[in-house]
């Protein structure tokens, strides 16, 4: 919110005034269907895991400072 320069409690109130006024939310809600370990075959589990320990042996990854960084920077 601070990028377009708007304070979070006019962007609520705002969204408030929308739903009063048209009954319903006014964007669509949905939950992204992400693969968890019980929707993955063994083989499947084991390659990811596989190309994360590959990954971190070979110095791959990121310090955990950076990586939430990113994390954040993405939200």
């Amino acid at each position: 919110m601070d990028r377009i320069g708007l304070p979070v409690s006019v962007l609520i109130d705002t969204l408030y005034r929308q739903i009063i006024m048209t009954g319903s939310v006014p964007f669509s809600l949905s939950v992204p269907k992400l693969p968890t370990r019980d929707s993955l075959t063994d083989a499947q589990f084991n390659a990811i895991m596989e190309k994360g320990y590959n990954q971190a042996k070979s110095g791959e990854g990121l310090p955990i400072d950076e990586a939430f960084a990113k994390i954040r920077e993405g939200i």
